[in-house]
């Protein structure tokens, strides 16, 4: 057995269910070690009540390192890209638009929130440039019936026509359910390359089905969210940009009276300005 499933099932086994219902997962690499410790600054230092049961993904031990020698209040888990697919048959099978390093973080990642979620665990998953400026788990209780949490994007561009938005995977919490068994079997039944138009398309095959739909051009006013519902009963809510902002909804004068996490930052920006951005949107805190 991997080391890293002994490793995972030991953190899982001393949660603290008292003080967090569930996993708070960022994931990233040694090459963006400052946005990993930028948010971790911001989810354990910044927002009251911090985050609790904060769990980094990395896909090799030096961010780990790097992490214990801060002695922060975190677990970091390193899972080696072998363990999890063959890299050469995965290189052969690139799409040239999509960047390697993306393409394999985003498989190990889904393959960690699924196992999580297969041992009865919660888990809210997070990019390093998806900022935490409040603590969300309010958000989360408010709406028990609900199984899929995510913060709104526009891609794949198609069905965001169709819905007016989309789920984005910057910003997700999967609740351990037999509906989210049953959405992790319908994603790993696609052979998308991106885990968004995955995650979107499996949503789709699933039938799900939206209170009200917004015309994409309008996503970003949205001040209600999303509600929807697929088979095998799946609830599904995508916040509003006021609250979990992406891209292009995120604006410096947001009110902080009601946003909970800040995305600003494009999936094709390159790291020297990432940096930039989220200073400009007060969420950089290191």
């Amino acid at each position: 057995m991997k080391e890293w499933v002994f490793e995972l099932h030991n953190y899982l086994s001393t949660l603290n269910k008292s003080v967090s219902p569930h996993v708070n997962m960022v994931f990233g690499d040694y090459k963006h070690s400052r946005l990993v410790l930028n948010w971790i600054t911001a989810a354990v230092n910044v927002i009251q009540p911090p985050l609790h049961n904060v769990l980094v993904l990395s896909l090799d031990n030096r961010l780990c390192d790097l992490i214990a020698s801060r002695t922060l209040p975190v677990s970091c888990v390193a899972v080696a890209k072998n363990t999890i697919f063959n890299i050469d048959i995965i290189n052969n099978n690139i799409n040239d638009k999509i960047p390697i390093i993306w393409l394999q973080g985003s498989m190990v990642r889904n393959v960690i929130l699924r196992v999580i979620n297969y041992w009865g665990y919660d888990v809210a998953s997070y990019d390093s440039d998806a900022v935490l400026l409040k603590n969300p788990q309010v958000l989360y209780d408010e709406r028990p019936h609900i199984n899929l949490f995510s913060s709104a994007g526009t891609f794949p561009f198609d069905l965001s026509g169709e819905w007016g938005f989309t789920l984005c995977t910057g910003t997700l919490m999967f609740k351990a359910s037999p509906a989210i068994e049953s959405l992790w079997r319908h994603m790993s039944s696609l052979s998308e390359k991106d885990e968004q138009v995955t995650l979107n398309n499996a949503l789709l095959q699933m039938n799900s089905v939206w209170q009200e739909k917004t015309p994409v051009n309008k996503m970003c006013t949205n001040k209600e969210g999303w509600e929807g519902r697929g088979e095998d009963d799946i609830r599904i809510y995508v916040f509003p940009p006021q609250v979990f902002c992406r891209a292009g909804c995120c604006k410096p004068t947001m009110s902080r009276n009601t946003l909970y996490n800040a995305h600003p930052i494009g999936s094709k920006t390159i790291l020297s300005a990432k940096e930039a951005v989220l200073k400009e949107m007060k969420a950089w805190f290191l």
